[in-house]
């Protein structure tokens, strides 16, 4: 019996891997603001699959917020594959904070990126 090759998924969305730059200047109370575009930098770009999880809405402060998951899936790559919870990943106009990274099944082919979507 012919051995069959596994088949891999098609990664269709280009996203940009975002960190924050060194040279960002903290606000006054000592934080640095992550919602500044300008203190974000690009470190490299990946063909992605954006794969929704979870969505939920809760009222706070007054009004209706939407809370979303996603699970992000990347061919492994070297320079994606030690991404943190203070990396973000870009698509278009939309953004989505890194939660975890992990190597799917082990075996050094797809990293699947847990991030929340950014509202």
């Amino acid at each position: 019996m012919p051995l069959r090759r596994k088949s891999y998924r098609r990664f269709k969305d280009l996203v940009s891997v975002e960190q924050i730059k060194s040279t960002a200047t903290p606000a006054a109370d000592g934080h640095i603001d992550k919602s500044d575009p300008s203190n974000w930098e690009e470190i490299t770009t990946a063909y992605a699959n954006i794969i929704p999880q979870t969505s939920r809405e809760f009222w706070q402060f007054r009004g209706l917020r939407t809370d979303m998951t996603h699970a992000i899936e990347v061919r492994y790559l070297e320079n994606i594959k030690n991404l943190t919870t203070e990396n973000r990943l870009k698509f278009g106009s939309r953004y989505f904070n890194v939660t975890g990274v992990f190597d799917m099944n082990e075996e050094h082919r797809v990293l699947v990126i847990t991030a929340k979507e950014a509202t």
